[in-house]
């Protein structure tokens, strides 16, 4: 995988009137900090003639999938992310993504600071790198 903090992430169901997905994902924390898990809706809308791509997510309770010992069931999540052709330059495009999350505990300054000093640009970078991957395998 190319993110090094995701565990576990796959589709639990699809509806295939809606094309809305059920999904779970699992996002490794530094010791100390527990795993957290996420069970959310997940819906991929394509607007603009296949030019722009509009994600949106969203947790919820499923009965079937009930909370995990040793790690922490997000509850509280919405994200939504766009990803859009630049209209100026062929092979590139707008990435903006909307999120909040109650992760369900306290976190140390230290770690924060860690989290938007190491961990986001290099989340930035692992995302750059696999996308540049896909197009040169589906090239």
């Amino acid at each position: 995988a190319w993110d090094k903090n995701a565990g576990e992430m796959y589709v639990i169901r699809k509806d295939q009137n809606t094309q809305q997905e059920l999904c779970y994902w699992e996002i490794l924390y530094p010791w100390p900090m527990a795993a957290r898990d996420y069970v959310y809706t997940r819906k991929l809308n394509v607007v603009d003639d296949g030019k722009k791509f509009v994600l949106l997510s969203k947790a919820m309770r499923d009965e079937n999938y009930p909370e995990v010992p040793k790690k922490v069931r997000v509850t509280d999540y919405v994200s939504r992310t766009v990803i859009e052709q630049s209209s100026t330059k062929e092979k590139q495009c707008k990435y903006v993504i909307f999120m909040h999350e109650d992760i369900r505990g306290s976190i140390p300054k230290a770690m924060v600071n860690f989290f938007v000093s190491k961990v986001l640009p290099s989340f930035t970078k692992a995302l750059y790198r696999a996308c540049e991957a896909y197009e040169s395998v589906n090239a």
